[in-house]
């Protein structure tokens, strides 16, 4: 009898386990043997403790994180939700808020197109309030299809509209700020939804969204809880992007009870209507630019979330994480490699965050909450401290005792596995992987945040391929003599602190 797709997806969970913890257990079993010979008790426990000093603040600022995140799912959100259910219940049908969506799409697969706009339809015709949808696609065809599925809806509902366009090949930026402009045109709405072409809507999202912008006058954007489904079902990818999505869940919940966010995603975002049809909105998205003192004017190709985000912060709104509602994104690995495909993804997050933080910073702490300031700094300054526990190991090791190696090993294993599932316990399920891939993201993406500090006008969409012009000569040359001499001071300093450290201890 042929084994069914749920067989198939519990025995490659079980070989995963299987994978994984004989890979942990190997690892283990190796550092207790080096670190219980009779020489490696030699060890000064000042240098473990040097060690443990190392990693101290990154693990105090997570575990506030983490408090923070809890203060806000368990203390904070549901007296919101309350409310705004409250206010809900008190509706009649023809007072519920009426939303645009806004959805670029391109060069979608014709499964994950379809599947985007029959979720969108069907949610859109099951919300009570008027709902306007504008699209832009890639093809004909695609119009052809969101048109022939769209009569039956709107022979039911005549407040669903829908406008479809053929998006010119410039970028999403540009699809984005000319369907705003044609949503802003034909019928102003209370809600303007940006989200993506691989977004999937589950049933009731839009009426759990309502009551929160009557409730709260001064919120002026929220962003829900997001999925990942890996499309061509690379179990590593899902994992990661998993791990990446319960990080964000966590820190989007910590971020929250500053009623301010770190970013709007793309994904998923509603604005107040007030708020988007703004000029500056609109500008935002469609050519948003920064100086650099090295590039000059850097026009922005990616990152439009951020773009909006940081107009929402500008304006002074507050902005708040909705963690008890969902959207499922369609995952496409760019490359069946993982690391090639983590490397792409991250050089463009890393550098849009990057990019657009020294703005939000320069509003300082009196414009902002305190907190969310202060997250932005340590956003500039977290490559490093990542890399001090590395580092500073090997330091250790190089002048102590090579058992320090496995110390450190050890360390890791044990932290990250605990941390993961700390991480895990609000919004699961553990995966196996996790312990390897927290180390990995945080280390390798470190390393990618460092090198991408240095090239900030490097910009590319994986999807679209489109990037800005290629580097010069001066420049490249100029971006590895500035990293070079980072890592170097850089060194220096662990270097001699490791010393000192232990000299003090």
């Amino acid at each position: 009898m042929p084994a069914t797709s749920s067989d198939a997806v519990e025995r490659a969970t079980r070989m995963e386990w299987l994978y994984a913890l004989t890979l942990y257990g190997t690892v283990l079993v190796w550092c207790l043997l080096l670190v219980s010979t009779e020489d490696s008790r030699t060890i000064p426990y000042t240098a473990l403790m040097a060690m443990g000093f190392i990693g101290l603040w990154r693990y105090a600022w997570q575990a506030l994180h983490a408090l923070r995140a809890v203060t806000y799912i368990r203390g904070h959100f549901p007296l919101y939700r309350r409310a705004a259910d409250a206010h809900k219940n008190n509706l009649l049908l023809a007072d519920y808020p009426s939303v645009g969506f806004i959805v670029p799409s391109y060069k979608m697969p014709p499964a994950i197109f379809q599947g985007v706009f029959s979720s969108l339809l069907a949610e859109a015709h099951g919300y009570p309030g008027a709902v306007t949808i504008i699209a832009a696609v890639t093809t004909q065809e695609e119009a052809s299809w969101i048109r022939s599925h769209f009569l039956p809806y709107f022979e039911n509902k005549p407040s669903l509209t829908c406008e479809i366009f053929l998006q010119k090949d410039t970028g999403k930026r540009q699809a984005m700020a000319q369907a705003l402009w044609r949503l802003k045109s034909c019928s102003p709405v209370d809600r303007v939804i940006l989200m993506d072409g691989d977004t999937v809507i589950r049933a009731g999202t839009l009426q759990k969204l309502v009551g929160f912008f009557e409730t709260q006058p001064d919120l002026g954007a929220i962003t829900i809880d997001n999925r990942p489904v890996c499309t061509n079902h690379h179990r590593l990818i899902q994992a990661w992007y998993s791990l990446r999505m319960i990080q964000r869940h966590w820190l989007m919940a910590s971020m929250s009870v500053s009623r301010c966010l770190l970013v709007l995603t793309g994904r998923f975002s509603v604005f107040r209507g007030q708020l988007a049809y703004e000029d500056g909105f609109l500008q935002a998205i469609a050519s948003d630019s920064l100086h650099h003192w090295r590039h000059g004017r850097l026009t922005m190709l990616t990152g439009d979330d951020k773009s909006t985000w940081f107009y929402t912060l500008k304006q002074g709104w507050s902005m708040l994480y909705i963690p008890d509602t969902v959207c499922e994104s369609m995952e496409e690995p760019i490359s069946p490699h993982f690391l090639t495909h983590a490397r792409l993804l991250m050089t463009r997050w890393f550098g849009n965050m990057i990019r657009h933080s020294n703005q939000a910073l320069a509003l300082g702490p009196k414009k902002i909450p305190f907190f969310v300031w202060w997250c932005l700094l340590d956003q500039r300054i977290s490559p490093w401290t990542t890399m001090i526990g590395p580092t500073g190991a090997f330091f250790l090791a190089l002048i102590y005792h090579s058992a320090l190696i496995p110390f450190y090993v050890l360390w890791v294993l044990i932290s990250r596995a605990t941390w993961a599932g700390i991480l895990c316990m609000m919004r699961g399920p553990f995966h196996p992987y996790f312990p390897a891939l927290l180390f990995f993201g945080q280390v390798y993406g470190a390393v990618i945040k460092i090198h991408t500090t240095f090239r900030l006008h490097r910009q590319r969409w994986t999807r679209q391929n489109s990037r800005e012009s290629e580097d010069t000569k001066e420049q490249r040359w100029m971006a590895i003599v500035l990293e070079s001499t980072s890592y170097g001071a850089f060194i220096l300093a662990v270097a001699v602190a490791s010393k000192f450290l232990i000299l003090r201890m």
